[in-house]
């Protein structure tokens, strides 16, 4: 949720960079619903995130796009981080990503050795 959240953000907030880690995108009808099992089905309709609002905003950004994800993720579509990355055209894009990882990226990282080399990279992009 943090990702949509965050790229959300753009629409308020000049930003330069944006770091979204296994990011997740929710339709716009989700938006103001409450946390409950009501924002839980409308969420889990087939593709409903093809809406979700950050694919217009993200469209505008030119600063640094920093997607992280798994090739285990059970959770995030393929689709949606293709999303995010062809919803960037104009962002200086940059994806970190491990074969091996699944959705719990970060606990995933730290239990396999990753931590120093995921951390070097983050520091680069955000030294641009």
């Amino acid at each position: 949720m943090g990702a949509h959240i965050a790229s959300n953000l753009l629409e308020f907030y000049e930003i330069s960079h944006l770091v979204l880690v296994v990011p997740a995108a929710y339709t716009a009808a989700a938006t103001h619903l409450p946390f409950t099992e009501a924002f839980t089905a409308q969420i889990r309709q087939p593709e409903s995130w093809r809406d979700a609002p950050q694919w217009r905003l993200l469209q505008k950004f030119r600063g640094t796009l920093m997607l992280v994800s798994g090739g285990q993720d059970e959770i995030i579509p393929t689709d949606v981080l293709r999303h995010y990355w062809d919803n960037a055209p104009n962002a200086k894009r940059v994806h970190f990503y491990h074969p091996e990882a699944p959705h719990a990226f970060s606990p995933w990282l730290e239990k396999n050795g990753g931590v120093e080399i995921y951390w070097r990279h983050l520091h680069e992009i955000l030294k641009s």
